[in-house]
């Protein structure tokens, strides 16, 4: 099988190719490329280190047991995710990688430090759904705009996590458990659309 080709930011409706490709693989880790320091977001934010993972502002890879290492942002001119190619199989990367930057601070899932227990236990597991997360526009100016605010990702074990922003308190991109989603939010989706 040929590798991924390495695919610029893109709402996920424009790389859903990339998105049904994840059925079936397992996950090794997720990483979050922190735009502050784990000493900053302590002392400054007043953040639980545990809580730095889900909470910190910047992009989250997802690492795949094939190689594949698929990026998710927020592009707020969209009110909607990104995803890209981080890294394909054959190990070819993005100009703009976030791995090996010095202007952030990577944070793994498999860190006890800065991740809850959720997200430990995930490693390994396979990917059985995926499902594109779409909001009602919040208000006029948002009408024209994807609103493309999350990508949700089911696990063999029936777990669920979901990578956007807007959704568990805060307008910023985060990662959290599909459970931490703020009821309040609920109604202002339009629906969680399946795609793999």
């Amino acid at each position: 099988m040929s590798p991924t080709p390495l695919y610029d930011a893109a709402i996920p409706s424009e790389r859903l190719p990339l998105l049904i490709a994840l059925k079936g693989q397992r996950i090794q880790k997720l990483v979050r490329y922190s735009l502050f320091s784990p000493d900053v977001l302590r002392d400054e934010f007043h953040l639980d280190l545990v809580n730095t993972f889900e909470s910190t502002g910047g992009p989250c890879c997802l690492y795949l047991d094939s190689g594949l290492v698929i990026g998710f942002g927020e592009q707020p001119s969209l009110n909607s995710t990104v995803i890209w190619v981080e890294r394909n199989e054959s190990g070819q990367t993005t100009p703009f990688a976030n791995e090996g930057n010095p202007d952030v601070f990577p944070l793994s899932s498999t860190d006890t430090t800065y991740a809850p227990p959720f997200w430990q236990q995930l490693t390994g597991q396979r990917i059985t759904h995926v499902e594109l997360i779409r909001q009602i526009p919040p208000h006029e100016g948002y009408a024209a705009l994807p609103n493309e605010v999350a990508v949700a990702v089911q696990l063999e074990n029936g777990q669920t996590f979901v990578l956007g922003c807007g959704l568990a308190g805060s307008v910023d991109f985060q990662v959290w458990p599909k459970e931490d989603v703020l009821p309040e939010v609920i109604p202002t989706l339009i629906g969680w659309e399946k795609i793999a």
